[in-house]
């Protein structure tokens, strides 16, 4: 349209120019009387549609820049409501991440917190398989590693109790 709208100025102003010439003409040459005939002719009704074409135009380019306005606010609000929807599932993925990791973490640490109770409540008897190789599996095998010492210092005085009380009673006989 904005081609047709352009091509109709031009076919109005080819049509106005020469007539606006020809009375441009008529002044020059003094010749008032049919100066004033051509005024009140062709002239105007060539003029007008000339600013009609240019009117239209110009109405076309209004209509054209309210429209591509009111498409950039769609654009801009559609926009926004992505920007928006994405930074909420990144911050629901980093609160996942987040979960995930604590737990990662804690879990190791609460096992190896209740075996540490369990042999500090006297009962040897865990048995404790580390997986991996981090701080959290090291401390695993230290108390591993207590655990067969201590148990092994236990069995050592039971059999070291064993031996005095066969020796006393061997002795009482």
């Amino acid at each position: 349209e904005d081609r047709k709208l352009i091509n109709d100025i031009l076919k109005a102003r080819d049509g106005y120019m020469p007539e606006l010439a020809k009375f441009l003409k008529l002044v020059a040459n003094k010749k008032t009387e049919e100066a004033k005939d051509f005024l009140l002719g062709n002239l105007p009704i060539t003029r007008l549609r000339y600013v009609n074409a240019i009117n239209a135009q110009k109405q076309h380019l209004t209509t054209s820049m309210k429209e591509a306005g009111e498409h950039a606010r769609k654009t801009y609000t559609n926009a926004r409501i992505v920007v928006l929807v994405l930074a909420g599932c990144a911050l629901a993925l980093a609160a996942m991440l987040a979960v995930l990791v604590t737990r990662s973490i804690t879990r190791p640490v609460d096992f190896a917190l209740r075996i540490a109770n369990r042999v500090a409540a006297g009962d040897l008897t865990s048995n404790i398989q580390v997986r991996g190789k981090d701080e959290v599996s090291q401390l695993l095998v230290a108390l591993k590693n207590m655990d067969n010492n201590l148990s092994g210092v236990v069995a050592g005085g039971r059999q070291g109790a064993q031996t005095v009380a066969n020796a006393s009673e061997e002795i009482d006989q």
